[in-house]
């Protein structure tokens, strides 16, 4: 599971797109953007929650300020963001003392695709990865080098449909798992926040720790991944799968999200927009 939840992390920006190119069913152009996101989360009979309150220069985002109790504890940190030519390519992490955590750096290729992430703890590099895309934008390859703590090395193919979603992955390295998911043809939360990358956009950091913070041009309802490293080891954990059902306000924005996986864990999400 742990394994999932890094590799999310990794890719939640993938499929996102900063104009209109790409065709979307949903049934509306307004060009909403998230205020806030309040989350619940129960695994093995605990609840954690937490809140996210977001802020913008027009379209560009400035900061995210987040609030979670996990597990009793409670964590306050904020993300602020850094523009380069009209996009994302810093993002520095702070602790509720203003403390500096963690920069994330984007580099970008003259298309406006991610290419590079670099991404530094305490100063302290802890991993980088690459991409690289397929001659038809279909497809591409993710390589991530550790070199903090644990070393580590993967390569990860990704398939990516017509509106951009990532819609399956083959992961080698550290990682040996696959996936497949299926997406609803409405809007995205996060789909207006310009600076993303455009085609199939930006890579390397979500603007949500809550569900809705997969991110990519529609809405994620169903996924299966398989953990061939558990399979190997006849574990009963190699299969996971997750289904979400959305609420949708009358610009076919998701408001409200519930998800369960089966291993019993289940969340809901409340979204209010600008």
């Amino acid at each position: 599971m742990k394994k999932l939840l890094y590799f999310l992390y990794a890719i939640c920006l993938i499929g996102c797109s900063d104009d209109d190119g790409i065709s979307n069913t949903a049934g509306t152009d307004a060009q909403l953007l998230v205020k806030s996101i309040n989350w619940t989360r129960t695994t093995e009979g605990r609840t954690d929650s937490g809140s996210e309150e977001f802020t913008y220069d027009g379209n560009k985002i400035v900061q995210v300020l987040r609030t979670s109790s996990i597990n009793m504890d409670i964590y306050n940190y904020t993300d602020k963001y850094i523009y380069t030519d009209n996009l994302i390519s810093r993002i520095s992490s702070y602790n509720f003392n203003e403390e500096l955590q963690k920069q994330t750096f984007l580099e970008y290729d003259n298309s406006d695709r991610l290419i590079y992430i670099e991404v530094k703890k305490n100063g302290q590099l802890e991993y980088y990865a690459s991409l690289e895309y397929g001659s038809s934008n279909t497809s591409f390859t993710y390589t991530a080098i550790g070199v903090s703590n644990v070393f580590f090395s993967e390569t990860t193919e990704c398939q990516i449909d017509s509106n951009g979603n990532i819609v399956s992955f083959e992961g080698n390295g550290i990682d040996e798992q696959s996936m497949n998911c299926s997406y609803d043809n409405k809007h995205n939360p996060f789909k207006n926040i310009i600076g993303k990358g455009t085609s199939i956009g930006s890579f390397g950091h979500h603007f949500s720790n809550s569900i809705s913070g997969w991110l990519a041009e529609n809405n994620i309802i169903t996924l299966e991944l398989i953990d061939f490293n558990d399979l190997a080891t006849d574990d009963d954990d190699d299969l996971s799968t997750y289904s979400l059902s959305y609420d949708y306000n009358k610009e076919d924005y998701p408001r409200n999200i519930s998800w369960e996986d089966n291993w019993g864990a289940n969340g809901t999400e409340i979204i209010e927009y600008y």
